[in-house]
């Protein structure tokens, strides 16, 4: 399979070459186009495509590659919907795609064969059609989830609650700030707080997360969210002590899914005075982190 660089699309150039030894049913670009998987009849591989002219074929796991009748990505690239032949439908944690994660247990659909996943432009729905010539919508929307998440841990919280708390867990005086670079990601968060109505009270900032947090005053912040790249957290954990205000809570995301990305800064936490921690087994792990001084 040939990629082609239609930088001038005037003049489209032969770059790399990609041999999936497969007969190709599809491809899925994700959305920042770092990543390419191109899926057959019944399975699927990946490759990096950040340098074009060398696709590096990414591993992954059996599951996964066995898991592909048809592949795309969400909108704002962080899941990726798989239907296999044997019309089960799943979801990828798609945040690191050289380590696929999956997000659910298949999912029975009623989709015959030949069936293929589309997501809506806004990603609060997925489409799945079969060789029966119906197409069923699958909602993906914020409100299910908290629903399901109230259902599933025995309804602690209520949605009603869950509005009624969550919004207001930083008090009447404070904000959430957030940091991303993808212009696309960005643009979909904006939506969602504004949607939730949360718009005025988060600050959204597009740069480079460790070089926010090296920028930041010391105890500037009384509750850090790590979902990174968690190649960096390591070394990001000088300026994490320094603006984690004492007394307070650092949690890092999938700290089970990829515990094996965490093993330096398990180490550099376990070898600082004054922090105690915690693996919680909730979703794909998180580890929390109380600055203890």
């Amino acid at each position: 399979m040939q990629l082609w660089d239609v930088s001038s699309p005037d003049h489209p150039v032969p770059s790399g070459l990609i041999n999936p030894n497969l007969g190709i049913y599809g491809m899925a670009w994700s959305p920042e186009g770092q990543t390419l998987i191109v899926n057959g009849y019944d399975e699927a591989h990946s490759w990096d495509v950040s340098d074009w002219s060398r696709p590096i074929p990414l591993s992954q796991p059996a599951d996964f590659t066995r898991a592909a009748a048809s592949v795309l990505f969400s909108p704002d690239g962080y899941t990726l919907a798989t239907l296999d032949m044997n019309r089960s439908l799943r979801l990828w944690d798609a945040s690191d795609w050289s380590r696929p994660v999956p997000l659910s247990q298949p999912l029975a659909t009623k989709a015959q064969h030949g069936g293929m996943v589309a997501w809506s432009p806004d990603g609060r729905t997925l489409a799945v059609s079969g060789g029966d010539m119906l197409v069923r919508l699958w909602d993906m929307e914020t409100e299910t989830a908290v629903r399901r998440i109230c259902s599933a841990t025995g309804n602690i919280l209520t949605p009603e609650q869950w509005q009624r708390y969550v919004p207001d867990a930083v008090g009447e005086d404070g904000t959430v700030t957030t940091i991303e670079r993808a212009p696309h990601k960005i643009a979909m968060a904006e939506q969602n707080f504004q949607r939730a109505g949360l718009g005025p009270r988060i600050q959204q900032i597009a740069d480079d997360a460790g070089r926010f947090i090296a920028s930041r005053t010391a105890g500037e912040y009384d509750f850090i969210f790590l979902d990174s790249d968690r190649g960096q957290y390591a070394d990001w954990w000088p300026s994490l002590q320094r603006i984690l205000a004492d007394g307070f809570l650092l949690v890092v995301d999938n700290a089970i899914s990829h515990a094996h990305q965490l093993e330096d800064l398990n180490r550099l936490i376990t070898a600082s005075d004054g922090y105690l921690s915690s693996l919680a087994p909730i979703g794909k792990g998180e580890l929390l982190t109380l600055k203890d001084t």
